[in-house]
């Protein structure tokens, strides 16, 4: 059984947001374990609820965290930069749970050739193989003139080994801005994407685009570095 953690705040956390968890470690076929930040706090040395994190996300196969959660009460941390820091250096993958999540019916996996993107969607499919006959999207944002989604007839392979309906989408701009677009009326996905805040190869999340995207989407995100 996988071990899923869920990072709360005691001070703001309804039930929506522990259902929403739960849901989600279900899916998985995880168990949940709860862990408070006041605890953290109270426990650390250093007072640093990210460095606590990180060091239980590398004895866990998943972290759920809500990207609403008001941190108000911890004097020591900031709420944008928790959440960045936690993408950036955690050591196992990480779920941003809206508080209220609806019944998935759809995967949007973002593709652009990388390792990253592709060891995201490994990490996924590994994480989540009950999702296989849910239908999935592979999106590809054109990156240095290239219209053709890269190795794609060995990810079309891996994809159809895995997932009974696939549809690949390509799209013009600049990564985030078009993602954002493409997500704006979606409420039944997840979406997965590689490379948070650790390579310069991934376009889409360069820090001028992340406040806005773990703002505005509604929708679980999933995030994970190899």
């Amino acid at each position: 059984m996988k071990r899923i953690l869920a990072i709360l705040d005691a001070s703001h956390f309804p039930d929506t947001e522990l259902r929403s968890f739960h849901y989600m470690a279900g899916l998985s076929g995880g168990e949940l374990t709860e862990i408070f930040l006041e605890d953290i706090v109270a426990g650390s040395n250093n007072g640093i609820p990210v460095a606590t994190v990180v060091t239980e996300s590398r004895f866990a196969d998943l972290l759920l965290i809500n990207q609403q959660t008001s941190f108000a009460e911890l004097a020591s941390s900031q709420p944008p930069e928790f959440v960045k820091d936690t993408l950036t250096e955690a050591e196992c993958p990480v779920m941003i749970v809206p508080e209220n999540t609806a019944p998935v019916n759809e995967i949007i996996f973002t593709y652009n050739g990388t390792h990253s993107s592709m060891y995201a969607i490994r990490q996924f499919t590994q994480l989540f193989p009950s999702l296989s006959d849910i239908p999935a999207q592979v999106v590809y944002v054109i990156e240095n003139g290239n219209g053709e989604i890269p190795d794609k007839k060995l990810l079309t392979a891996y994809m159809e080994q895995h997932y009974r309906h696939v549809s690949y989408t390509v799209m013009e701009g600049e990564p985030a801005p078009a993602l954002l677009g493409l997500l704006l009326h979606k409420r039944n996905c997840i979406v997965c994407m590689g490379a948070y805040g650790r390579s310069k190869v991934s376009r889409f999340f360069h820090h001028s685009h992340a406040d806005s995207i773990l703002r505005m989407f509604n929708v679980p995100m999933f995030i994970t570095h190899p």
